[in-house]
């Protein structure tokens, strides 16, 4: 239960779904999402408009609800009810609940485009947890370790557009080792830039299992030593 403002002013309480029908239209803008419109067959990036409307809720709640034992107070906390409606599809409207004031054009358009980016920052943690195989790079010397940590970051930023480009020399390295043909209308994809990544896992891998056994009293077997000739293995890692 909550306490909400209807569009009179006066409070009342209820739940979530009553507070919705007193939501307050603040501003209708275009941007740009991957989704499926009318009879389209897949869902693509394209541009779309979204209705922002907004209202204030109190929450009412003590601060030892998780604390069994603990002396608690009530505390009262004032915040926004934000619903992001996209036109021209049969998604459900987005819910989002903030503590930042929502008042106005510019404060509803900034807390939607939060919390898009929000969402972009969580899918790129997914995608550097995929990446990187938390279990494997347990065989890295720590230089490997952060070069793979470093350019996983590079790939996350580039997919989900947190400022990263294909003008970066990183990304191009990345998709040219995952077998990508530089060509202006192809850009690298996920699948791509995940092989050069795990082709540069597996290098790293080399280096410093072929390292660790170099620094032995016995070093490399020969054969093995004769097949690298010419190959700089970097000291281990201590």
């Amino acid at each position: 239960m909550v306490t909400f403002q209807d569009q009179t002013g006066p409070w009342q309480q209820g739940n979530i779904a009553q507070a919705c029908s007193h939501l307050r239209p603040l501003v209708r803008a275009e941007t740009s999402l991957e989704v499926q419109r009318g009879k389209q067959a897949h869902s693509k990036k394209q541009p779309v408009v979204v209705d922002l409307s907004a209202c204030p809720l109190r929450l009412t709640y003590w601060s030892n609800v998780r604390r069994p034992g603990a002396k608690g107070q009530q505390i009262c906390k004032c915040v926004w009810l934000v619903q992001v409606q996209v036109l021209g599809t049969n998604w459900e409207p987005w819910l989002l609940l903030t503590d930042w004031p929502v008042e106005d054009e510019q404060q509803t358009v900034r807390i939607f485009a939060m919390y898009r980016q929000r969402w972009a920052v969580e899918d790129s943690f997914k995608v550097t947890k995929e990446c990187l195989g938390w279990e494997e790079v347990q065989v890295l010397d720590l230089r490997g370790i952060c070069t793979l940590v470093a350019m996983a970051w590079v790939v996350a930023g580039f997919l989900y557009q947190l400022g990263v480009t294909l003008e970066w020399a990183e990304v191009q390295l990345l998709a040219k080792l995952g077998g990508w043909v530089p060509h202006k209308d192809r850009r690298p994809g996920k699948i791509t830039l995940m092989r050069g990544l795990r082709r540069l896992f597996d290098m790293l891998a080399t280096q410093a299992i072929l390292s660790e056994a170099a620094a032995q009293p016995e070093g490399l077997p020969p054969k093995i030593r004769a097949l690298l000739q010419g190959w700089q293995l970097p000291p281990p890692q201590l």
